[in-house]
Parts: structure tokens; sequence; C-alpha cells
């Protein structure tokens, strides 16, 4: 078996997705879900997914697999939490009726600081 390359981003859906009108269940006060269809996305078309090969995710969560002393290593997600006060804001803006359809965060002041030595996740796509 050919060796398996590290996985440093998180990997967009395979298959096509659409959108529903109609009210999500794991987030409240957004009027709409996002599903995956049964049709195979093009970018996993045009990626050859036909011939990758598919591997188990041991944690559910995004992972990072390097040497650390020497030794091989997975390194579990750290998600970034907000701070109290920027999530009571956040709340604010999902109850408030206002036309205003952005909410802007401030990656420096909304969130609760890193633990040392923490390693950010590389090549995340938006």
């Amino acid at each position: 078996m050919r060796r398996l390359g590290p996985v440093q981003r998180k990997m967009p859906c395979v298959f096509a997705t659409e959108v529903k009108e109609e009210p999500a269940t794991k987030r409240e006060h957004q009027p709409f879900k996002v599903l995956a269809t049964e049709t195979i996305s093009h970018r996993a078309l045009d990626a050859d997914i036909h011939s990758a090969i598919p591997t188990e995710k041991v944690d559910g969560t995004y992972c990072y697999g390097t040497t650390y002393k020497g030794q091989p290593y997975l390194w579990a997600r750290l998600d970034r939490k907000p701070n109290k006060q920027a999530e009571k804001r956040f709340k604010s803006f999902l109850c408030s009726k206002q036309n205003s359809k952005e909410f802007f965060w401030n990656v420096e002041e909304d969130f609760k600081p890193v633990p040392e030595g923490w390693i950010p996740a590389k090549e995340i796509e938006q």
C-alpha cells in the first residue's frame, strides 16, 4: 500500500449540496437547511474521487498528524470559542429584527486566547 500524506485542511463535501427553505434543527434562528444530495460534486469528480482511498476519521473532529519527539502523533482539533461578551453580541444579532445581514467577528478581541504551543490548522478553505 502506498504511504498516505498528512491531512492539513478540511475536505469539502463530496456530494453536491442544496438549500431547503425550512428551519435548521441544529441552529436556532436559522430559517434554512443545507443538505447533501446523492449527486457527487464536480469538485470531487475533478479530484478523481473514484481512485481515492477512504480512511476512517478516528475521533470525529479535524486532526493533525505529525511527528513529535521522533514518534508519529495525532493532534485533535481545538475549537477556538468566542468570549462571553462576543457571544452575547452575536446572540443579540441573531435575535434582532434589524435589516443588517452581516455580523463581523474581531478575531483578535472576540475569541478566547489559545493555549501555549497551539498549532493553527493549515489551508482551511472558507
